[in-house]
């Protein structure tokens, strides 16, 4: 079993949003149930697990996925040929959509 010889911090659990690094716009999906055992998560894959009592995991998913997220996040992209989205470029995305909740 993969998952045996992950981390702890690196295994998926339930809420979390795993999203792809690269490509033209980025995609994420929301782990659920028994999807968080299955998993094993790729080195092209960015693993977000929002503190619950913060943040809804599914509010978090619909903001990165919403044109203005998108907009910032190609903007900040890296790359010619294949673009790339910083853990930096991510965190600022993430942070504006913590804010917008308060």
């Amino acid at each position: 079993d993969a998952r045996s010889i992950l981390p702890d911090g690196l295994k998926l659990r339930e809420g979390d949003i795993v999203m792809s690094k690269v490509g033209e716009t980025p995609r994420c999906a929301v782990i659920r149930g028994r999807a968080a055992e299955k998993l094993v998560p790729s080195s092209n894959l960015y693993i977000i697990r929002p503190v619950r009592e913060r943040i809804d995991p599914f509010y978090l998913k619909a903001y990165l996925e919403s044109p203005r997220a998108k907009k910032t996040l190609v903007m900040l992209s890296t790359g010619t040929a294949i673009k790339t989205i910083s853990a930096t470029a991510l965190r600022s995305c993430a942070c504006r959509a913590w804010t917008m909740t308060k």
